[in-house]
């Protein structure tokens, strides 16, 4: 075939994907063509023959918003088209992302102070907002508050006794710690002969950003062949970390989940009932079970707490998990989506935030002042990375090296290499593994890991002065 070389050009190398007829990938290769650094003007030129397409918007953080605003402003101005997907994106933030059309300048009014007017769902742009119809059945869902989101054996206990009822159950917790403790507890109380756990290559497994590359894709597909579509009639039990919130097309007829701020809570809960099945009449009404502290006290976590909350933790923001904590309380079932907006707007949009701050007292408007702080720096940062299509080419400044300049902060994660090839718990042969930055040795600049032990049930390993096990639950510290 003649043409077949020139098919597969723009899949041969990752700074030509962009010049494919139709090309699928994460928002980090989009943001790639915004940044000053190698191949940038390749991207970004590449795209603009494209619609663009960015999906869960939500997600992205300060630093991404900005560099992504840069990205679509450049690409507006030049002709192009863009389209960007959310489901529980705040108004403030989508405003300015709306903005970049006419070069930061917003050409409409915002519909209201809190946004809470704007209808749901919609479609918008830099003109209007106009509502659509919905195409999605709407939900009731029963909202349960359980204080015992620290005690590893209540969270089973709870989880156990619904087991033993039957249906799909998705436990989400916000940290590895707390997922591999539940996930422990749990087996204490369910056999692990039952056949409802979740099982890749015959192991009972877990589902977080801790495992290899190769298992993780046979993760991914075990969990969306039991909780997918087309998922089989039977039981099953599964704890994973935010993994389980986006990307994959999986239903639960039970959610457990942690606290979490609200646009995180409904992409969650956004899993429950996702897909219309047979269900026990137990089941056949939505609910959630919300893990929530102990003590109903949340201003002791803004400087970080087990919870992942606070200061260099998942959800830094703990006025939104306030916010979201009030809302729940004041509202014990939910009616999704028709509630959707004011859900979101309440716990996200940063003049109400500002309000409930000002209201709560003591340390709270400082928590609030140090994240309006926090969101200008990474803007900043953002800004101090991006590539000016203004600016002239000799004078851009390009950095040497993609790796020194990133797409999104906190991508800490290290790839090491094995001393030997292993096999994995799950079927797979390693090569290397990810360790992320929080469980990496302290002033470490090993780049292979010393294999101690390789065998199907786990492999021990060490860097530096640190012991490591990765087995069917993932990576973690030895004794931990």
């Amino acid at each position: 075939d003649p043409d077949a070389a020139a098919r597969r050009w723009a899949a041969e190398h990752a700074k030509r994907y962009f010049a494919a007829g139709c090309a699928v990938g994460t928002v980090d290769q989009l943001l790639l063509s915004g940044l000053r650094v190698s191949h940038s003007h390749l991207r970004a030129s590449a795209l603009l023959r494209s619609l663009v397409v960015v999906d869960e918007v939500h997600a992205s953080d300060a630093y991404m918003t900005e560099l992504l605003r840069g990205v679509l402003e450049r690409h507006v101005a030049a002709g192009g088209s863009a389209g960007l997907l959310s489901a529980t994106l705040g108004g403030a933030t989508r405003d300015r992302l709306l903005a970049a059309r006419s070069g930061g300048r917003s050409t409409r009014k915002v519909p209201a102070p809190d946004h809470v007017d704007v209808p749901y769902p919609a479609i918008s742009d830099a003109r209007s907002i106009t509502a659509v119809p919905s195409t999605a059945p709407a939900k009731t869902v029963h909202v349960e508050l359980a204080p015992c989101a620290a005690s590893a054996e209540e969270v089973a206990q709870r989880v156990a006794r619904e087991a033993r009822i039957g249906g799909r159950i998705l436990v989400i917790r916000n940290t590895v710690r707390f997922a591999r403790a539940a996930q422990r507890a749990l087996e204490a109380e369910l056999s692990l002969e039952q056949p409802g756990w979740l099982r890749v290559d015959g192991q009972v497994v877990m589902h977080h950003g801790r495992y290899a590359a190769a298992d993780r894709r046979r993760l991914d597909g075990a969990v969306e062949r039991a909780f997918g579509k087309d998922r089989p009639a039977r039981d099953c039990v599964l704890v994973g970390t935010q993994t389980l919130e986006i990307s994959l097309d999986c239903g639960a007829d039970l959610l457990v989940t942690d606290l979490a701020p609200m646009d995180v809570l409904l992409q969650r809960i956004g899993r429950l009932h996702r897909h219309e099945h047979e269900r026990l009449a137990e089941r056949n009404g939505a609910r959630v079970v919300v893990l929530v502290p102990e003590t109903r006290d949340l201003a002791r976590q803004v400087r970080g707490g087990p919870y992942g909350f606070g200061d260099k933790r998942p959800y830094e923001n703990v006025l939104a998990v306030e916010a979201t904590w009030r809302a729940l309380e004041a509202c014990s079932q939910l009616e999704i989506p028709s509630q959707n907006r004011a859900l979101v707007e309440a716990a996200t949009d940063p003049a109400r935030l500002e309000e409930l701050a000002r209201q709560l007292g003591q340390g709270w408007p400082d928590h609030y002042n140090e994240l309006v702080g926090l969101r200008a720096a990474r803007g900043g940062a953002a800004h101090a990375v991006a590539l000016r299509w203004s600016t002239p080419w000799d004078q851009s400044g390009f950095v040497g090296g993609e790796e020194r300049v990133r797409t999104r902060l906190g991508l800490d994660t290290r790839r090491v290499r094995l001393s030997r090839p292993a096999p994995s718990a799950l079927g797979a042969v390693l090569e290397e593994l990810p360790v992320p930055a929080t469980l990496w040795p302290v002033g470490c600049d090993a780049e292979i890991a010393e294999v101690r032990v390789a065998e199907a049930a786990g492999l021990r390993f060490d860097i530096g002065d640190v012991s490591y096990v990765y087995d069917r639950l993932g990576l973690a510290r030895e004794g931990d």
